[in-house]
């Protein structure tokens, strides 16, 4: 009777001991600080997956925009180990160098044409204020020549009417001139002093001897 109580104790001691392995292990898992490391970590990789996946993303969007092939850092380094990873990281610091230096080369291209751009701009403001002024020149230009050409116009019948006048009065002086010669002529015929009386026979004749 006695060995088979030993026995019987002895099947017992392997039972308790999985019970206390149990009873550890369930306060392990209801331990609240473990739960909430676990909670941190989950979390934690969650947002390392997201900023690798935003990262990586961004960096084919922009490599596709710029041009840019043969990226040396696409890997994922999620499961990478610290080594690999630190390999990674200058991979994608020199592939971000050969982004920023093709953004600043844009950039310089959009500020250069800007600029020229603006004088462009500036130009062409000029000539828009060169082409009124033009215009109001040619408009003064045609104003004068309108009338220049009404007073040479005017001169020119000035002149004519001038002529005309002088005429007229050279006319009249000839008609005047030769009315007062009639005249003279006519006075001189009509004078009493220019009527001759008939000379005597005698008065003849002592003039004739006298010669």
């Amino acid at each position: 009777m006695e060995n088979k109580d030993r026995k019987t104790e002895k099947e017992r001691e392997p039972s308790l001991v999985t019970k206390v392995d149990t009873n550890k292990s369930s306060i392990c898992s209801t331990d609240p600080n473990v739960a909430i490391e676990r909670t941190a970590k989950l979390e934690m990789a969650d947002a390392l997956d997201l900023s690798e996946n935003m990262y990586l993303t961004l960096i084919r969007d922009l490599a596709s925009l710029m041009d840019v092939k043969d990226l040396l850092g696409m890997r994922t380094v999620k499961h990478l180990p610290h080594d690999e990873r630190a390999k990674v990281g200058l991979l994608r610091r020199k592939d971000l160098e050969v982004l920023v230096d093709k953004i600043s080369k844009l950039k310089n291209r959009l500020e250069r044409k800007e600029e020229l751009l603006k004088e462009y701009e500036k130009d062409a403001g000029q000539f828009r204020m060169n082409t009124l002024s033009l215009q109001t020149c040619q408009a003064e230009m045609a104003k004068l020549a309108d009338r220049i050409y009404r007073e040479a116009e005017e001169n020119t019948l000035l002149k004519e009417a001038l002529e005309r006048t002088k005429l007229q009065l050279s006319q009249e002086k000839r008609l005047n001139r030769a009315l007062k010669q009639h005249k003279a002529a006519a006075k001189k015929k009509t004078s009493p002093e220019n009527q001759k009386m008939p000379e005597r026979p005698v008065e003849a004749y002592k003039k004739r001897a006298s010669t």
